[in-house]
């Protein structure tokens, strides 16, 4: 695809990342994910966790990085049910479109999803996201099972999930400049 292209392009000596079809626990959909292999012994494994934007140039690199640092990466396209190979810009038009692929994926797909990435890596496996993605990750680390523990980046609506507290250790991630996430919902 274009994007495997662009990041082989400009990063050749990361690993080698390839487009995946899985079987999604939830429904039995063929779901789209991004998958990294390392290239020598494998660490265990990594489940990428998108923005609202989808499978983006950036979710892209991060596979191909956690899997030229040794492990096995799945990047779960989660709103593929709503647009095949859904991408989202990053302007106003844009950002109206993923919160409203948001609103229209349930929670308990989402989870299911990522559950279905979780199952097809080698153990140890973690989660990380970004935005959205940062609060699927703790999601996940409450939900799921195989998780050994998450990473969250500028998860916004963790606040929300607080009543579901994470099975396995979770680390967080805000910008202490960043406006777009006021602090006493990081506090």
């Amino acid at each position: 695809s274009k994007l495997i292209v662009n990041l082989q392009r400009a990063m050749p000596r990361m690993a080698m990342m390839k487009h995946e079809t899985l079987t999604s626990r939830h429904d039995g959909f063929a779901l789209p994910a991004l998958h990294g292999q390392p290239a020598g012994v494998t660490r265990g494994g990594v489940v990428v966790i998108q923005e609202i934007f989808g499978l983006t140039d950036h979710i892209g690199e991060m596979t191909t990085r956690f899997a030229d640092a040794g492990y096995e990466t799945m990047a779960p396209g989660l709103f593929e049910r709503i647009e095949t190979n859904f991408h989202a810009t990053l302007d106003t038009p844009g950002i109206d479109k993923g919160r409203a692929a948001v609103m229209a994926s349930p929670w308990a797909q989402v989870i299911a999803d990522i559950q279905t990435a979780i199952d097809a890596l080698p153990k140890p496996v973690y989660a990380t996201g970004f935005c959205y993605g940062g609060a699927m990750a703790w999601r996940a680390a409450a939900q799921c099972t195989g998780l050994s523990a998450a990473s969250c980046f500028y998860g916004r609506l963790i606040d929300e999930m607080l009543d579901q507290p994470p099975k396995v250790p979770v680390m967080l991630h805000y910008g202490a400049r960043d406006s777009s996430i006021p602090p006493e919902i990081i506090e």
